[in-house]
């Protein structure tokens, strides 16, 4: 054969064998690294900050599931230098294949099934970038602004095996190992902190020590972690009368930071707790830990190690720069968020990435269940009016044909998985939906181990007593949403409702809609249920009808929401600009100093289509804030693009050139309460 031709044919057989996302693990029809179950690594690394590498060795115990096996598949992304696999317990080496992101072990003899094995991997290197156009890296080495090192792995949609080498979640998130061990040698000036219980610090060599930690729960690989730098360690003792227990929480922060922690951890993350497990149930890990920890980059839900990002957004100050403040707007959107995450993604995995909903989906509704905790009903809706906003018609909740972390994400599985399960919680009620929740997640079957949608469908219905395929179907598997047109005729005591689906969605919606029948003296709530297409009701009340509400459209998703928007937290407001007369006071109130005591928002968007209508202040509460002044522009962020203010007269209608602008800054001026000392005023913004 012609030399060319070989060295074709050659390229082509190695790019089959090596070149699919999985490698060699996925060609043929079978991903070999199904061939085992992993139950335990030991991981035991030294990271150097100076020289940004990580060596060591990572020891994989597992089990044969196969009649015959003489291969271990492995993940380890190319970049690193594997110097020898050793068998456990004789240490004598194995041969090994490293190329295109795997790592191949041949085992001597081979496994039957059922034969447990075990394995060590030494290796060093740099962990790699992502490749293949992602920017993200799993190791973060970042400086504290102090310049000490600062160091964090955050590797969900990249996978773990960008740092260490394992059977990696991102593949196979059913994988979970029983238990994990992980001892880190770093510099002595600096603490290295990873997931599970602390089992204590020991010298090393000269300039070094290891400090070991022990996770005794199954837990995904992409859920293990480390941060070194210079961390302090606080300790909060929760009571849990629900539980009648007490779980301690560890949190972690940069030396220096210890007061500004306390701040923001102490007052909130203990009432955030006693939410989450009155409705949830039991904390999954508490014989490990609760663990919260400062990292230098924006937040990951790492199991008992929870990634919180750099600051701490209640206690800046004005002209503190704040990365998260797109999340941060009423509340510590990090802890919130990823708090949740111990009960929705650690305690209980999907079974593999298309139900990835069941992470981000539950988490970002847990922000909105806070959202009601804190300030009411009607700050949940409007939470979730804001959620409607991002969505996109044509992704479905569930991830079909995808089979990495990466390629099953998306903003579907947060906002309209979140909005999936606000109306479910329309549909069975809040008994039996909060219910729902606890029994799904402290299910044996499940807690510690994975599941799937339909497991929580048929949890659902268990509590329920229907069937529900006809919600799953649309909302879970299905595209779109209906858009619902309303319109009633009254004639004395009887109301003709009619209900009309305008959409274009392939997906045909069914969905209760609650209606409230006014009559003087007295009112009752109906419940409708909808079918595809038209729908015409006659309802009669004991007395002429005065009017129906649609109340139970705030509960569907219909396209994004029309409504308001309330702006009235002081993380909201420290990101805007104060002027020099207005000071924000040590208890984060507002006192009006002097001349030019303004205050000008951050951007307020809206989506595409929407219009701004009416803009004014809350002054229930409140009365001085009637002599507020206010004004609105177009926001632009180039300078000298900027145009003039516009003042808002009393009535709070906002001038016609503005109301169809993508976005909007309004200013404050608080002059006329000079000397006075104000809480932080709520701000509402009308739209359509």
């Amino acid at each position: 054969m012609n030399k060319k031709w070989i060295f074709v044919l050659w390229g082509f057989l190695f790019n089959f064998f090596f070149g699919t996302s999985g490698g060699l693990a996925q060609n043929f029809g079978y991903d070999w690294r199904k061939a085992y179950d992993v139950k335990r690594y030991d991981l035991a690394l030294k990271i150097n900050p100076d020289s940004q590498t990580v060596a060591g060795r990572v020891r994989i115990s597992g089990i044969c599931l196969r009649t015959r096996l003489d291969s271990v598949f492995l993940d380890l992304a190319d970049g690193f230098t594997v110097t020898a696999v050793k068998n456990v317990p004789n240490d004598s080496l194995l041969p090994f294949r490293y190329s295109r992101n795997q790592l191949v072990l041949a085992l001597k003899p081979p496994l039957q099934k059922g034969q447990r094995f075990s394995v060590d991997i030494v290796y060093h290197g740099t962990p790699p970038p992502g490749k293949g156009g992602m920017s993200e890296t799993a190791f973060i080495w970042g400086r504290t602004p102090q310049g000490a090192p600062w160091v964090g792995t955050s590797c969900q949609t990249l996978g773990s095996h960008f740092w260490w080498p394992c059977k990696a979640a991102f593949f196979h998130p059913e994988d979970k190992a029983d238990s994990i061990s992980i001892a880190l040698t770093v510099p002595d000036t600096l603490v290295a902190v990873s997931n599970g219980r602390n089992l204590g610090v020991s010298p090393d060599s000269s300039g070094w020590r290891t400090f070991r930690w022990l996770v005794t729960h199954p837990t995904s690989t992409y859920l293990i972690t480390l941060y070194v730098g210079p961390y302090v360690e606080l300790t909060q003792p929760i009571p849990l009368p629900s539980e009648k227990d007490t779980l301690m929480a560890h949190y972690y922060v940069l030396m220096g930071n210890e007061q500004r922690a306390k701040e923001e951890f102490f007052p909130r993350v203990p009432d955030e707790i006693r939410l989450y497990t009155r409705y949830y149930g039991p904390f999954a890990f508490a014989s490990d830990k609760f663990g919260l920890v400062q990292s230098p980059y924006a937040g990951m839900e790492h199991s008992t190690a929870v990634a919180v990002g750099p600051i701490f957004p209640h206690t800046l100050r004005p002209g503190e720069p704040n990365p998260l403040q797109w999340y941060d707007h009423y509340f510590n959107y990090m802890v919130v968020h990823e708090v949740a995450h111990e009960w929705w993604g650690n305690a209980v995995t999907a079974l593999d990435w298309g139900h990835f909903w069941l992470h981000e989906g539950f988490a970002t509704y847990s922000e909105a269940l806070w959202m009601e905790h804190k300030f009411g009903r009607e700050a949940l809706h409007q939470y979730m009016a804001q959620l409607s906003f991002r969505l996109d018609s044509t992704q479905s909740v569930y991830r079909p044909r995808h089979k990495t972390a990466r390629e099953a994400y998306s903003s579907g599985i947060y906002w309209k998985g979140a909005w999936v399960l606000h109306m479910l919680r329309y549909v069975l009620g809040d008994r039996t939906f909060f219910k729902t929740l606890r029994d799904f997640n402290t299910d044996p079957r499940y807690r510690y181990h994975n599941a799937t949608t339909a497991d929580f469908q048929a949890t659902c219905e268990k509590n329920y007593g229907r069937d529900l395929s006809w919600f799953f179907l649309e909302w879970i598997y299905g595209t779109g949403w209906p858009h619902l047109k309303f319109s009633t005729k009254i004639t004395g005591t009887h109301a003709r409702i009619s209900v009309r689906d305008t959409s274009f969605s392939r997906t045909r919606f069914k969905m209760p809609l609650d209606v409230l029948l006014v009559w003087k003296g007295g009112q009752k709530r109906r419940r409708l249920w909808l079918k595809p297409g038209e729908n015409t009701f006659t309802l009669k009340a004991p007395k002429p009808i005065l009017a129906v509400k649609p109340v139970g459209l705030r509960w569907i998703l219909d396209g994004p929401k029309r409504g308001h928007i309330r702006y009235f937290s002081d993380l909201d407001f420290v990101m805007g600009k104060f002027g020099p007369g207005l000071v924000f006071t040590r208890d984060r109130r507002l006192f009006v100093k002097g001349e030019n005591a303004t205050w000008i928002s951050p951007a307020r968007h809206l989506f595409r289509g929407a219009r701004f209508l009416r803009l004014r202040l809350d002054t229930s509460k409140e009365p001085r804030w009637k002599r507020v002044v206010l004004f609105v522009r177009e926001h632009k962020f180039r300078k000298r693009e900027r145009k003039p203010w516009q003042r808002v007269e009393l009535q709070g209608e906002i001038p016609p050139n503005v109301q169809t602008v993508r976005a909007i800054e309004y200013k404050l001026d608080f002059g006329a309460l000079r000397g006075q000392t104000l809480p932080v005023p709520t701000v509402i913004l009308d739209y359509r």
